[in-house]
């Protein structure tokens, strides 16, 4: 059994036991969602990698807390061979940080990240 201490003059939005079969909360505000690729639209051999996000024209939205960014890599020694399979290597910690020196988001040509 579990115990409620309760402070006085002050009552529970909702009885206790009611709360034993509630539903978990959901987001109605979304029919489906579904994952894109989004390629660079620019070159990834220049200084900038830009990456655009048409603007919809219906009630859909970007979720851009669930954005992902992968990136391909390939461990050489610093000749360019690969290592002997008899090492162990592996890339270093945070390696996205690493590989980007300042990243911006922009959202209708308006920077909403620190700089």
């Amino acid at each position: 059994m579990e115990s409620q201490l309760v402070t006085a003059n002050s009552f529970p939005a909702q009885d206790y036991s009611e709360s034993f079969f509630a539903s978990v909360p959901t987001d109605s505000r979304f029919l489906s969602c579904n994952y894109q690729k989004f390629p660079p639209v620019t070159s990834i051999d220049g200084k900038t990698i830009k990456f655009e996000l048409g603007r919809y024209t219906a009630g859909n939205v970007y979720l851009i807390q669930d954005t992902a960014l992968e990136i391909a890599c390939k461990i050489t020694k610093a000749d360019g061979n690969k290592p002997l399979k008899s090492a162990q290597v592996a890339p270093n910690c945070n390696c996205l940080h690493t590989a980007f020196e300042n990243v911006r988001v922009y959202i209708n040509e308006r920077c909403i990240t620190p700089r």
